[in-house]
């Protein structure tokens, strides 16, 4: 009987009648459907109808691949359509998208190597996937993580129980953190070697040695030199190195300003000089009458 209003007529044996109204409603039935997608290895997905709620059993099911059970295998991407007709012929439809697992994402942690030390560090995490997996990195090595690497770029193949698969590449420099500033005292005008040049280490790791180019001083200043450049090489304790050159200059020639007072009474004149540059004492050449 379709779905609509009756109406009820009762005849007794005597003639009499009474009417009704009746409705009757078709039941409504729905789906819940479950699917396992193709695996990143290749093995085919799988389609069920794991719920019918509503309507009354035995269930019978058509697929859109004309199967006709309650579960399908098998199956390919794409979208499969089920139409499941319970025991009064009420009908419900309903369908899923069957995809293929994708690649999974891998971040990588890294930490530069300091100076030529092999400190550096990279370590792989799988973002998804199931576990267990399993690491190859370009150097042939299979942790999760390398350790004591130089500059240079690192990449990482991890493969999880799907046999899916997620890729990385981390690229390590070689940091210097060492920083230094030069100074310098100049030779005086006319002097061989009185000259100092001086390497401060404004960064990096103390303990510091110092080497001087073509001198056997190891020590941050260097005295009695000539007027040049001298160059040094100061490293850390972290093997970090930083190359300076140091000009040593000549200081100026003398320069003079006098002072002159005139005694008229005694017929004198006398000089003052005030004298900047050079070396102490001064020699007056002259005479002034």
């Amino acid at each position: 009987m379709a779905s609509g209003t009756y109406e009820v007529i009762v005849t007794d044996a005597k003639g009499c009648q009474e009417a009704a109204f009746v409705n009757i409603n078709k039941e409504n039935i729905s789906l819940n459907i479950s699917s396992v997608n193709v695996s990143c290895s290749g093995e085919l997905g799988t389609a069920t109808v794991d719920t019918v709620f509503g309507g009354q059993a035995p269930f019978s099911y058509n697929w859109s691949n004309n199967n006709t059970t309650k579960s399908i295998t098998g199956l390919s991407v794409g979208t499969y359509s089920v139409t499941v007709t319970d025991d009064r012929g009420c009908v419900a439809t309903g369908s899923t998208v069957i995809t293929q697992d994708q690649l999974f994402n891998v971040n990588i942690v890294a930490s530069n190597t300091l100076c030529s030390q092999n400190t550096g560090r990279v370590i792989a995490i799988p973002q998804s996937g199931g576990v267990p997996f399993s690491f190859l990195w370009s150097d042939g090595s299979t942790g999760s993580f390398l350790e004591n690497l130089g500059a240079g770029t690192y990449s990482v193949t991890i493969t999880d129980n799907n046999q899916c698969v997620g890729t990385a590449t981390a690229q390590l420099i070689e940091e210097n953190n060492l920083a230094v500033t030069a100074s310098s005292v100049n030779a005086s005008c006319g002097v061989a070697a009185n000259g100092t040049a001086t390497i401060t280490p404004t960064a990096g790791t103390a303990p510091f040695a110092y080497r001087w180019e073509n001198r056997s001083d190891t020590t941050a200043s260097i005295t009695n030199l000539s007027p040049g450049t001298y160059r040094a090489t100061v490293t850390d304790a972290n093997g970090c190195q930083r190359v300076a050159d140091v000009n040593v200059g000549e200081e100026n020639d003398i320069t003079n300003r006098f002072e002159i007072q005139v005694n008229a009474d005694n017929e004198t004149v006398n000089v003052t000089t005030i004298t900047a540059g050079g070396l102490q004492n001064y020699t007056y050449l002259g005479v002034i009458k």
